[in-house]
Formats: C-alpha cells, structure tokens, sequence
C-alpha cells in the first residue's frame, strides 16, 4: 500500500502536465474497472484514452508517458446486447467494451433457453445462472473465468454454472448469438458496470454480437499491458496462465 501510495505522488505532476499538453486525450489513472469508467466518457467526446497504472509498474514504465506513442491508436471492438421483444413490451439496447452479462435477478432461480448462431440452433433447454459474451478486451476477466478460455479477436460466448454440460463459444467478428427464454425470467443485464433490469417473455430474443461501426481507441494500451508490470502486480503463475 505504501509504495501505491508513493507511486500516486509522483503521478499526480505528470498527470497534470501530460492532460494540460494533450486536451485531445481521455487518462483513465487506475486499473481495468477505471477504464470500463472513463471509456464511454471518451467516446462520446470522440477521445482516445491513454490508460495509466496507479500502482504496480516495472522500472521501464516508471514514468507511464516516456515511451507512450500518441500517434499510435489501436481500436478495440464493442459488443452489444438488444432484447427483441416478441409483443409489445418494451426493447432495449446496450454496448460494453469488455463484457454484457444476463443473469435471473433472483439468486435461487435459472435461465431456460435455447441458443442460436446465426439462426441456426446452436443447443436447447439450456438451464444457466445466466450468460456472458465478451469482447478481446475483457476475454481476460470474468469471461476466462467461466469459459476457462482465451481469445484475441472475435466474440466469446459463455453459459454461467449450467445444469449440464453445454460448449462456450469464440465466434468470429460479425457473427452473432440469440438467446430465446423459454419460460417468462425477471433479468439482470449488466453493460461492464452499468445494470438495469429486465422481464425476458417467452418468444422475446436477447441478441449478442459485435458492433462493427463502434470502437474504444485507446493509446499507450501495449504498456499498459506489459507483462512485467503484470508481475509485479499478479506474480508469475498468474501471468504465465491468462496472460501468454
């Protein structure tokens, strides 16, 4: 804690004088969950964010803006979820940047579905906690947790505990994946952090895919994710296992 500590004085000057020389950049000062908060912020100001560790770097990311290449943009692709009511009831659409999860709202309930791929029936009378599709940019988190797997590019799809054994997913960019509830489920969605609540009817689709006209830019990424400053802050088994 207290070299975290250390770390963020001494960040808060080049904070400071890095902002004050480029108003064109969004900084998200933090970890992963920093950036899901900054990154709508900045695409609707139409910035890129330059992501900076507050604790926990190597020696050559000390100084977090040194070697950053602001000419160097790098997109990450966008997933989106849309319930397509079958009836009147009302439809919505939301986008994350690394996951939308769907889960029953009540902990002692499940999800009955079936699942298609591209229109094709994928499985049927899958019952789940819920489900997960996830960008590239969050296939390292909860996403490889559940599916127990890894991806850099596409979309990733996964059942949280079902009932029986049932594959995840790793689909190419512009496929997508539709769940049908086969039974009426009060839903929770959540967009990377943002919830809200749902009545999922039987014959409404909830629809997953990539947005291909959508993407977080983002400068400064490859040092952000530089393995040496993943051991400092994982040790080395972890970032052996999910970060090769």
């Amino acid at each position: 804690m207290e070299t975290g500590r250390q770390e963020k004085e001494g960040d808060e000057a080049l904070l400071r004088a890095f902002a004050e020389a480029h108003p064109g950049i969004e900084l998200s000062y933090g970890g992963d969950g920093e950036i899901l908060n900054v990154w709508r912020r900045a695409s609707l100001k139409g910035k890129p964010i330059c992501p900076v560790r507050n604790y926990g770097r190597c020696a050559r990311h000390a100084d977090p803006f040194k070697s950053v290449d602001l000419d160097k943009v790098r997109g990450e692709r966008v997933v989106v979820c849309e319930l397509l009511p079958k009836g009147p009831g009302p439809s919505f659409k939301c986008d994350a940047l690394s996951e939308v999860q769907v889960k029953a709202a009540d902990v002692t309930s499940a999800l009955r579905m079936d699942v298609y791929v591209d229109g094709t029936k994928f499985c049927g009378n899958v019952i789940a906690d819920g489900v997960i599709c996830s960008s590239p940019f969050g296939a390292t988190g909860y996403f490889s947790s559940v599916a127990r797997t890894l991806f850099t590019s596409g979309i990733g799809f996964a059942f949280v505990a079902p009932t029986v054994g049932v594959s995840n997913l790793v689909l190419p960019f512009g496929h997508k994946v539709e769940v049908r509830p086969l039974r009426r489920a009060e839903a929770v969605v959540a967009a990377d952090k943002e919830t809200r609540r749902a009545v999922i009817e039987p014959g409404d689709s909830l629809l997953f895919y990539a947005d291909p006209h959508r993407r977080a830019e983002f400068v400064g990424l490859e040092e952000f994710h530089c393995p040496e400053c993943r051991r400092l802050r994982h040790g080395t088994t972890v970032v052996s296992q999910y970060f090769k």
